[in-house]
């Protein structure tokens, strides 16, 4: 419980954009997770402090904690939180310009999304590899998978990001 605490305090100070206030907020619950040697809520932590280095802009730093995450979620096999890794993973490689890796990781994370029925993320995730496409200039290939997340996002109602891809 108090783990959680912790995690919802980092949480508010994330937003209050508090980034280095909040990643010591987070592996103080990293630490208890350690120490009661909760691998699950300890991957997704590690999550959450990736997250801020994102938002940081230090990729590297973000990319480091997202594997470490993403080790733990492959050894305990969690199909979820392993395609939930991969996608934001995709997004920092496609951001530092390594196009082949973003390239994989969307891949491997919209096969699992489509393996346990998650068309959310899925949409989500395709729409990002068509951007990914869009941007090297290939538009037959971008024109696929961001028609295939218009009607992914439009079978989950999410109208936001159908009037997004819209407008692209």
């Amino acid at each position: 419980i108090q783990a959680e605490g912790y995690l919802q305090m980092a949480r508010i100070e994330k937003d209050a954009s508090n980034y280095d206030l909040a990643i010591q907020i987070f592996n103080k619950a990293l630490n208890i997770y350690e120490e009661v040697k909760d691998k699950l809520n300890y991957s997704t932590t590690l999550i959450e402090i990736g997250r801020v280095y994102t938002e940081q802009n230090e990729l590297d730093k973000s990319l480091d904690v997202y594997r470490v995450a993403l080790k733990h979620f492959q050894a305990t096999n969690n199909q979820p939180q392993i395609a939930k890794t991969l996608g934001p993973m995709g997004t920092i490689y496609r951001k530092v310009g390594n196009y082949k890796l973003a390239e994989e990781n969307y891949l491997q994370a919209i096969k699992l999304h489509q393996e346990i029925g998650n068309q959310q993320a899925e949409a989500i995730i395709q729409g990002n590899l068509g951007a990914l496409y869009q941007n090297q200039g290939y538009f037959q290939k971008a024109l696929v998978h961001l028609n295939q997340s218009l009607k992914l996002n439009q079978q989950v109602g999410n109208s936001k990001l159908v009037a997004t891809i819209l407008g692209n």
